[in-house]
């Protein structure tokens, strides 16, 4: 996923969970409820944080305690949005300016999920694929 700021450039680091990591610059952010970060989702319990500004590979091996690593971030807060691209074609006919948008995946947003990880809401479309949210 290509992320573009139109404005907001903050940055913030976060204590990244024990276990194996494969992040990508683009990958939403979530937190689990121990408090520290993961790739997103749509998990139970599970809140989002923010948007990945740098990849990281953690071999499992190698991070046995959380927060032993960090990831910088973009973090949802108010005034940061983001260009996101969609995986799928069908969420510019489910959702206006305004709409909540949830996280699917590490890399997929969609205007409704199972367990409603909220990622923020759209703020102006582009084209049937990318839109500006407000995260």
């Amino acid at each position: 996923m290509k992320i573009n700021y139109l404005n907001g450039v903050e940055e913030k680091i976060v204590p990244l969970a024990d276990g194996a990591h494969a992040i990508a610059v683009g990958d939403l952010i979530s937190v689990g409820s121990d408090g520290y970060a993961k790739q997103g989702g749509d998990t139970s319990g599970d809140k989002f944080i923010g948007i990945a500004l740098e990849s990281k590979t953690i071999a499992a091996a190698d991070n046995s305690a959380d927060g032993k690593y960090s990831l910088k971030i973009l973090p949802a807060r108010a005034g940061n949005i983001a260009k996101l691209t969609f995986n799928s074609s069908t969420v510019r006919g489910s959702g206006l300016p305004g709409t909540t948008v949830y996280a699917k995946s590490a890399t997929t947003i969609a205007t409704s999920t199972t367990n409603s990880v909220v990622v923020g809401t759209i703020f102006e479309w582009l084209s049937t694929t990318e839109a500006y949210v407000a995260i």
